[in-house]
């Protein structure tokens, strides 16, 4: 009866690691994507990098009054960028109470899951504004992977 009951646990933790804990579906990535809206919400930093895995990397492209910039980054710098970026947003809050009137936008386009269901190509808008002006407005896509149960 042991066996039976051990191999039952096994042959659950097997299905998890390979096909439950890495398998995405399209309300799993927008339900991500609501976690991060809500931790810049919260000017959530350390929230915003834990969701980030330790091979992330991304190419960032702006586009400024100096021209096109274009950077690589991995989890580290972007995590550090994170934090320069809130930590100002943050203490503007603060400093009005909250009547600064800062809010982030992210509206997501197209889903588009892989075969396997392991990951997923995201579409979307993100934007910035304060006091109901636009400060901010970036298109991403990007590409996400589940890997044991988190995004």
């Amino acid at each position: 009866m042991k066996k039976i009951v051990l191999l039952v646990i096994l042959a659950g933790l097997g299905w998890w690691y390979f096909v439950g804990g890495r398998s995405l579906t399209e309300e799993g990535v927008r339900k991500h994507y609501d976690e991060q809206s809500s931790a810049m919400a919260r000017f959530d930093a350390e929230a915003l990098c834990a969701m980030l895995h330790d091979d992330y990397r991304a190419t960032e492209v702006s586009i400024t009054p100096a021209g096109t910039l274009k950077a690589t980054v991995d989890r580290v710098q972007a995590c550090d960028n994170i934090g320069a970026a809130l930590e100002p947003m943050k203490k503007l809050s603060e400093m009005s109470g909250g009547q600064a009137g800062i809010s982030f936008a992210n509206n997501i386009s197209k889903v588009t899951l892989s075969e396997d269901g392991k990951s997923a190509t995201v579409e979307g808008e993100g934007r910035f504004s304060m006091a109901g002006a636009l400060l901010i407005k970036s298109k991403y896509t990007e590409e996400l992977v589940r890997r044991n149960g988190s995004i």
